[in-house]
């Protein structure tokens, strides 16, 4: 998400951007939504859409009313600033559109900076925490714990808080789990491991998109899993004799092991809470041409949802086309055809046939105006 002051044309900047391949900006003047000319239903732009349906016009929705305020805020000085959405974000993006952008105007606004998952900062406690787990004792089972670690780091791509946590919390996990296997006490990981499976999927929830990262690292650890026998052969083979096999008579040294990895864990991830609080601010996002200001969004709504909101939309653009004068509301999803007659045998009879035309337009033809209503919408415009 975007912004910048009234005064420069949205089609300026999309052209901008589209120079630097970003083409599928989404803005007023190219959102598509449906509406109603009394004769049918068309798909204009939501800018044509704001000339057309004047305050008091029945054809007025909460969609409308939602999406007027997703492509304008507040900004300084009492001035009005348009907003645009670009879709799936990257770093690369990011800096295609601050180029962009600069290269326009000095003032512009976005909420990229605001992620504090851009401090490169939040590499350090994973990065300590595993060379600890790594070269800590047992030192017979470090090869393990290596290739354990290796296979997470797919997690610390997705750039995030919450899947770096999630990558100190699986592999505690994982260095845990290969000490009971090891010892024979497999079947008491349920009872050992349910606190780190419950922060797991906290913290899946909290950032669901390290769930593509987190199948990576899956398949790499079962990757790992198999290699593992194989790279410990090799090693073997430099040896006069092979390692003596230790089996624990008692489990507690197992259990000591975990209460050790359990309390460790919790300085890493405390690091990272710090950094998320104190230097998102100042860290920002890295990028060179990074903006001076940036968008202020709402907080999230419950029971809200932006498909909901275009069907009932939709539906009720085609009652006031479709439906008998005054016989129709905002809350009802189907309405009654108005009276049709034809002739026959000399005489008009009432047909029950509506008669209403089939939408042709394609499935994709809204989605860009839907996908701006699922965001969060801006309420102001914040310098840094």
């Amino acid at each position: 998400m975007i912004a910048f002051p009234e005064a420069l044309q949205e089609s300026t900047v999309l052209a901008a951007l589209a120079l630097v391949n970003i083409d599928d900006a989404v803005g007023a003047s190219s959102a598509l939504m449906p509406l109603s000319n009394f004769s049918r239903i068309v798909a204009v732009t939501f800018q044509n859409a704001t000339q057309r349906v004047l305050p008091g016009d029945p054809r007025r929705t909460p969609f409308f009313d939602e999406l007027k305020l997703r492509f304008s805020v507040p900004g300084p000085d009492n001035t009005t600033w348009t907003v645009v959405y670009l879709p799936e974000p990257s770093r690369a993006r990011d800096e295609a559109a601050a180029r962009a952008l600069t290269s326009l105007s000095p003032s512009w606004a976005w909420d990229g900076s605001e992620s504090p998952g851009g401090s490169r900062w939040l590499l350090l406690p994973p990065f300590v925490w595993a060379v600890w787990l790594i070269v800590s004792n047992p030192r017979r089972d470090r090869l393990r714990r290596a290739l354990w670690v290796v296979s997470l780091m797919p997690l610390l791509l997705c750039s995030s808080s919450g899947a770096t946590m999630l990558f100190i919390v699986l592999s505690a996990s994982l260095a845990v789990v290969s000490q009971y296997i090891v010892s024979g006490a497999a079947s008491r990981l349920p009872f050992v491991l349910w606190p780190h499976a419950i922060t797991s999927i906290a913290f899946l929830i909290f950032e669901p998109d390290s769930i593509p990262y987190l199948v990576v690292s899956i398949a790499l650890a079962t990757v790992a899993a198999y290699l593992r026998p194989r790279i410990e052969r090799i090693t073997s083979r430099r040896r006069l004799h092979a390692l003596p096999s230790f089996r624990n008579l008692t489990m507690n040294g197992v259990h000591q092991y975990t209460r050790e990895i359990n309390r460790a864990l919790l300085l890493p991830i405390a690091s990272i809470v710090v950094l998320v609080v104190f230097l998102p601010s100042r860290a920002g996002s890295g990028i060179a041409d990074e903006p001076r200001f940036r968008i202020e969004r709402a907080a999230p709504r419950e029971h809200y949802s932006a498909g909901a909101l275009f069907e009932e939309h939709l539906a009720y653009q085609r009652a006031i086309t479709y439906g008998r004068l005054g016989d129709f509301s905002l809350e009802d999803s189907s309405y009654i055809p108005v009276y049709r007659y034809r002739e026959e045998d000399g005489r008009m009879r009432r047909t029950e046939d509506s008669g209403d035309p089939v939408s042709d337009w394609p499935s994709a033809t809204f989605k860009a105006a839907i996908m701006v209503l699922s965001d969060r919408r801006p309420v102001s415009i914040l310098s840094k």
